[in-house]
């Protein structure tokens, strides 16, 4: 089958989903492609694939921690995706507490007191040294209970079906922490739902589909102050703003780091896994996918032309990443001005609304009455809080809602129909939010988890920017954008 060949006459406005692949990352593929690789065999081919998997291994390791004297504490494991790197850490620590928990029921041995589950230890020891008198049922009452985890209800689903699985079969408990109304997690709630149990605690550093950024810093501290290991799902922000030159990650740093290459312009089918040296010996972690490769962690033989390519794609997009960065913002501010810009010029049946006020209904009669575009997460407006503090460089959610007139005659909008229309008119690739039919389960968790109304999953769609997108890129977008809500040609 033959791809699509005028691949530049698309608008690729859906960075966040996945990105095109950076030419000297497929060059260098190829090249690699040439040789037999296989990083075990002692022949010269292997020990040339081992040596570029072991400067790969060192290049990551600087980009994330820089000269930091924690680096050495760290490693760096090569999956399939970042899927296959979240439910890694998860399965693996859980199957790790579980087995040291059995162990210290039957053993009762000193030597846990020095394993990573010390703050669950000293608690119980403590608790059977008060009531040892107690009889046989208090006493079972005690027994310290399965593994706890603590994550967010705007997880990526990889993270959310693994621990619903976990859930499920007996094997964790979970707290699943809300957003706030721009998609943030508190990291004092965090610290709330810590248990004497909890064995790890799991935020994503930002969210995919609003954008918003959490305070991994914050939650870093919270988790080493109770010694429990903290794993981030970066997906988001690697390659853009994880990294120390960037200043976004201090000391103490997480415990475990995914992340994947092909959302940088690096190769599909291959994620990483930053691990923690003191977690993963503490708690004796053991692999998911069995095998000798990478410290007997993750079994197969290493696809080292991805290795190389996704390493280069890496050096590449970091390449003056601060100006491209400041490049995106500006273009997102670009597109709300211009819409808003056009909308009270153009058509004075459509309104402006923040999302809080949206949702407390504080709007004028005309607002509620009048059709209404609505930008989610932090605004781009808001006096208080600089966005971009908060929230990705290149994300925007926004949602369209008909009129009272409209909606009252039984239509209601579609953003299926919405992005099937910019791709049509104008070649623009956005994604939507939520399906238009909001029962189905592909209905976006995330706009559920901000209490976001059936009307705003209807009307969403996700700009996620990359790098090579313009201004005229966006001009193009607003002018197409308009004419189809204007023209209400998304409706069903």
């Amino acid at each position: 089958m033959e791809p699509i060949e005028n691949i530049n006459d698309y608008i690729y406005m859906d960075n966040n989903a996945t990105t095109k692949m950076n030419i000297d990352c497929i060059k260098i593929m190829h090249k690699w492609h040439l040789f037999p690789n296989n990083s075990s065999s002692s022949s010269a081919f292997g020990k040339q694939a081992n040596k570029a998997i072991s400067l790969s291994h060192d290049y990551i390791l600087d980009y994330v921690f820089g000269n930091s004297k924690e680096k050495k504490e760290y490693f760096v494991i090569f999956t399939g995706s970042a899927t296959e790197s979240n439910c890694m850490v998860i399965k693996s620590t859980v199957e790790a507490y579980n087995r040291i928990i059995k162990e210290f029921e039957y053993e009762n041995d000193e030597n846990y007191e020095n394993s990573c589950i010390t703050h669950t230890y000293n608690n119980q020891n403590n608790n059977q040294n008060n009531n040892q008198n107690n009889n046989q049922n208090n006493n079972q009452n005690n027994k310290i209970k399965i593994p706890h985890i603590i994550t967010s209800s705007i997880e990526h689903k990889s993270i959310l079906e693994c621990c619903q699985e976990l859930e499920n079969s007996g094997q964790a408990e979970v707290s699943y922490i809300s957003p706030n109304v721009f998609g943030s997690i508190n990291s004092n709630i965090i610290e709330q739902h810590i248990q004497e149990n909890t064995c790890l605690i799991s935020i994503m550093h930002a969210n995919n589909e609003i954008g918003t950024i959490n305070n991994i810093d914050k939650i870093s501290e919270i988790a080493f102050k109770h010694q429990i290991p903290f794993h981030t799902d970066a997906v988001q922000t690697f390659g853009k703003l994880f990294n120390h030159k960037q200043g976004i990650i201090k000391p103490p740093y997480p415990s475990a780091i995914s992340a994947c290459f092909h959302k940088f312009n690096g190769p599909v089918g291959l994620g990483l896994l930053i691990l923690n040296k003191n977690f993963v010996e503490g708690y004796e972690l053991k692999a998911i996918i069995h095998g000798t490769q990478q410290y007997g962690l993750r079994g197969g033989t290493e696809n080292v032309p991805a290795i190389v390519g996704g390493v280069t794609a890496l050096m590449k997009i970091s390449e003056d990443r601060k100006e491209k960065n400041d490049k995106m913002k500006e273009l997102c501010i670009y597109l709300f001005k211009e819409i808003k810009k056009v909308v009270e010029i153009q058509n004075s049946n459509i309104s402006i609304i923040k999302y809080a006020n949206y949702m407390t209904e504080k709007m004028s009669e005309k607002e509620k009455n009048n059709a209404k575009i609505i930008f989610l997460g932090v605004d781009f407006d808001n006096e208080k809080i600089n966005r971009f503090e908060k929230s990705l460089p290149n994300t925007i959610l926004m949602s369209f809602i008909p009129s009272e007139k409209v909606l009252s005659s039984g239509k209601t909008f579609c953003n299926i129909k919405l992005k099937n229309l910019l791709e049509k008119y104008a070649k623009i690739i956005v994604s939507i939010g939520s399906a238009c039919n909001t029962s189905l389960k592909t209905a976006s968790h995330v706009l559920t988890a901000i209490k976001a109304s059936p009307d705003i999953k209807r009307g969403t769609i996700r700009i996620s920017l990359g790098d090579n997108n313009t201004k005229k890129d966006i001009d193009i977008f607003v002018e197409t954008y308009i004419k189809i809500i204007s023209g209400n040609q998304a409706l069903n």
